[in-house]
């Protein structure tokens, strides 16, 4: 995945890649820290959903930090990120909530917000 010059107002835009790239590398370290923990502790230790909690945490983490750096975001990311912690919220708190049609109603109503509201290209 690459980035426009446009998208990148606080980095100097030679570095922006770079910076990228590490954004994704810290990502899938913290995700590999996170399934190896999980596997070496207990399973009665672990509560349920601390996984997905991990993940949308991992995913959002670093949404905002890219954001800070002012970096482009992924709304993707930011969609799967809060996807994983309602989940995983609703694993530990052991919720009865039909998850699957709420992730279908946010989805389309984040695809006709888009819709709605995109800047037009030109």
């Amino acid at each position: 995945m690459s980035l426009q010059d446009n998208q990148v107002p606080h980095v100097q835009k030679e570095n922006a890649q770079r910076i990228h790239d590490r954004f994704v590398t810290i990502g899938w370290a913290l995700f590999l820290i996170l399934i190896g923990a999980i596997w070496l502790v207990p399973k009665d230790v672990i509560p349920e959903g601390a996984f997905f909690i991990g993940v949308g945490a991992i995913l959002l983490g670093l949404s905002l930090a890219k954001q800070l750096m002012g970096l482009k975001t992924d709304t993707t990311a930011i969609f799967l990120g809060i996807i994983a912690l309602a989940i995983g919220f609703r694993n530990l708190l052991e919720l009865q909530v039909p998850i699957i049609p709420i992730i279908v109603i946010i989805l389309g109503s984040f695809i006709l917000f888009t819709a709605l509201f995109r800047k037009r290209q030109k």
